[in-house]
């Protein structure tokens, strides 16, 4: 423990300065993580996995969660770029990215999944056209 770390600790105790929370850290370490290039995310994430870090559940749950808008997002890429979209479309990069689709896999995330999802996505996007 180096010398900030000891004085840090004595202003805690001494109620001068507050304590890192958790969450705050949490969020720290995400917004880091997100800077990061997908085979970087996806290498952290495995290892995370295997250290039981993170949970498998948890991480499928957090794919889930944020597959729908990553839909989104690319459906409006592609319509700014006067492109059509379709299934292959929005598929091209989760069939480029090996590692994404392994760590996927992992958790039972299958590419029939993310097939199913963008369908689905695709269709909302064209009710509203």
């Amino acid at each position: 423990m180096g010398r900030r770390d000891r004085e840090r600790i004595q202003r805690i105790l001494a109620g001068e300065e507050a304590p890192i929370r958790h969450a705050t850290l949490a969020k720290v370490a995400v917004q880091a993580i997100s800077r990061q290039s997908t085979d970087k995310q996806v290498d952290f994430l495995h290892g995370s996995l295997a250290e039981g870090r993170l949970g498998h559940s948890k991480l499928r749950r957090t794919l889930e969660d944020n597959a729908p808008k990553e839909m989104r997002i690319g459906i409006q890429k592609l319509v700014k770029q006067g492109k059509t979209p379709t299934v292959d479309l929005l598929l091209e990069e989760y069939r480029r990215e090996k590692s994404f689709q392994k760590l996927a896999a992992s958790v039972g995330l299958t590419e029939e999944w993310f097939i199913k999802l963008a369908e689905e996505k695709l269709k909302e996007w064209s009710a509203t056209k």
